[in-house]
C-alpha cells in the first residue's frame, strides 16, 4: 500500500521547474473562446478513465464486508477500444476511530474527488510535471470548494477519507493481449495537512501525485478536452461514465453519424450495472441516464432497439444509437483541434520523433 504523509511543510512541495514544461502547459491550456468557458474545461484521459475502478457502491461495500472490516480483492474483465483486460481492486484500510479499521474500495465520491483534483491540476500554479511524475498542489479548502461549485459539496472528514482511500487502495490492471500490466494507487502519493493543522491555517499546501497513467497521457498529449462542469452537474453516475465515454472516444461527432452503443457492452465496461438483479432494471437505469444526459445538453435525442428472444420475449441486449447536440459537436471539434495542435507542438519539440518516455498500455 502506498504511504500516507500527513504533513503541512513547505519544504515538500515540487521544485519550480515541476510546474513549468510544454507538456503541462499543453495540459491547461483549452481551445476555447472565453476565460468564462475555460472554467468548464478539463481533461479526460486515455485508458484511465476507461477502468471501472469506481463501480462498487458503498451498499455493495456493506454487504461484502466481513464482521472483522475486511473486503476481498475484486477481479473482473472489461474493454477498452479493441483490447481486453482485467483489473484488480484491492481495497484501502482506513481507520475509522479509536476502535475501528475498515476497508473501502474507491467509489463514485472518490472518482468526484479525482475529478476535482485534476480540474485544479488543470490551472496555472497548481498542477505540476516533474519527469515521470505529474500531481497538484491543493488546499483541503480549494478541493471543498471546487467540489461544491460544481453541485457535489462534501464536509471536511469526508474529503480526508476520500483521499485516504485513494492513496491507500491497489489498482492493477492487465492487458489480456499481450500480458503488459500496470499497478498503483489512485494517488501514488498523498501530502496533506492533519485536522490540527487544517484549523490552524486552512491555506496550508496539500500534494498529490496522480496514477502513472494520467502521468504517461499528459505526457503524450492523449488526454481530450471536454465540458467537465456539465459532467459533474449529472446526478448519476452511469451519465457520468457516459458522458466521458462520449468525449473521449467520439471524435467524429456529427448529427448525422450517430454514437452507437450496447447495453452488453456498457454494462461489461462500466461495471456500474451489475447491481441490478434484473437485466429490465438495469436498462432502465441506463434509459434514465440517457434522458439526463439530454436534459443537460449532450445528446439532442437517442433511438434504442430493444433485443429480445423466446416465447416470454426475454430481453437479451438493446442497440443505443446517440445524436449528439450541437455544443456536444461544436466541442468535440475544438478537442480535436486542441489534441492536434498539442501533438504537433510535441512533435517539434522531439525534433519529428514521437518515442515515448515510458511503456505504454496502449488503449
Amino acid at each position: 500500500m502506498t504511504a500516507i504523509k500527513k504533513i503541512g511543510h513547505q519544504n515538500h512541495m515540487p521544485s519550480k521547474q515541476a510546474f513549468d514544461s510544454l507538456q503541462l502547459s499543453l495540459f491547461q491550456d483549452f481551445l476555447c473562446n472565453t476565460p468564462d468557458q475555460r472554467d468548464n474545461y478539463s481533461n479526460t484521459i486515455e485508458l484511465w478513465d476507461g477502468i471501472p475502478k469506481y463501480h462498487v457502491s458503498r451498499l455493495q461495500m456493506k454487504q461484502l464486508r466481513t464482521p472483522e472490516g475486511h473486503l476481498p480483492t475484486i477481479t473482473r474483465e472489461f474493454r477498452h477500444g479493441d483490447r481486453r483486460f482485467t483489473i484488480e481492486i484491492r481495497p484501502a484500510r482506513i481507520k475509522v476511530d479509536d476502535l475501528t479499521t475498515l476497508e473501502y474500495y474507491p467509489s463514485a465520491r472518490e472518482e468526484l474527488v479525482e475529478d476535482a483534483l485534476r480540474k485544479i491540476a488543470a490551472e496555472q500554479s497548481h498542477g505540476f510535471l516533474d519527469r515521470a511524475e505529474s500531481g497538484v498542489v491543493f488546499t483541503l479548502d480549494q478541493l471543498r470548494r471546487e467540489l461544491s461549485d460544481r453541485g457535489h459539496p462534501m464536509p471536511y472528514p469526508q474529503v480526508v477519507e476520500a483521499l485516504d482511500i485513494m492513496a491507500s487502495c491497489s489498482i492493477k490492471v492487465v492487458s489480456m493481449d499481450d500480458a503488459s500490466d500496470y499497478q498503483s494507487a489512485v494517488l501514488t502519493s498523498l501530502t496533506r495537512v492533519t485536522r490540527k493543522q487544517y484549523l490552524e491555517d486552512p491555506s496550508r499546501k496539500c500534494v498529490a501525485m496522480f496514477s502513472p497513467l494520467v502521468t504517461q497521457s499528459i505526457t503524450q498529449v492523449t488526454y481530450r478536452q471536454y465540458d467537465y462542469h456539465t459532467m459533474m452537474q449529472h446526478r448519476f453516475q452511469i451519465s457520468r461514465y457516459i458522458h466521458k465515454r462520449l468525449a473521449h472516444n467520439y471524435i467524429n461527432a456529427a448529427y448525422t453519424h450517430p454514437y452507437g452503443m450496447l447495453y452488453s457492452s456498457l454494462k461489461r465496461d462500466s461495471g456500474l450495472l451489475q447491481e441490478y438483479s434484473r437485466e429490465r432494471d438495469a436498462i432502465a437505469k441506463v434509459n434514465e441516464a440517457l434522458e439526463e444526459l439530454k436534459t443537460n445538453g449532450v445528446l439532442s435525442y437517442y433511438t434504442k432497439d430493444v433485443r429480445t428472444e423466446g416465447p416470454r420475449r426475454t430481453i437479451v441486449d438493446v442497440k443505443y444509437e446517440l445524436f449528439p447536440s450541437v455544443e456536444f459537436v461544436s466541442g468535440v471539434k475544438a478537442a480535436n483541434k486542441r489534441q492536434t495542435d498539442g501533438q504537433r507542438k510535441l512533435a517539434d519539440l522531439r525534433g519529428g520523433s514521437a518515442n515515448p518516455t515510458m511503456q505504454r498500455i496502449r488503449a
